[in-house]
């Protein structure tokens, strides 16, 4: 199940490579390699945590979006790109550091 969830998200990740991610697809996104790290450290995380998680995700991305958009670009588009947490952290999180304001 693992492996079908990873082929259809980058087969998303291709189809969609030319549209810019919604705060609520970006969020869905880094919520599914956060919770697949928590995971792969043996640390569970409930259903409810992660919609909640989500749902923050979801209001400080669309604040962030209109705030700063250069910076909100530069992490949608980096998290199409990458496939785990630890590199979202690294890339995105860190890489896109230079466009905030």
């Amino acid at each position: 199940m693992r492996w079908t969830s990873m082929i259809l998200a980058a087969w998303a990740v291709l189809l969609f490579a030319g549209c810019k991610m919604s705060p609520e697809a970006l969020c869905k996104r880094q919520m599914a390699m956060y919770k697949a790290a928590r995971e792969g450290q043996g640390k569970k995380l409930s259903d409810d945590s992660v919609k909640k998680k989500t749902e923050r995700c979801v209001e400080k991305a669309k604040k962030l979006k209109e705030s700063e958009p250069k910076y909100y670009d530069c992490v949608a588009k980096c998290t199409k790109d990458v496939s785990s947490w630890g590199q979202w952290r690294e890339k995105c999180g860190k890489g896109c550091a230079k466009e905030k304001k």
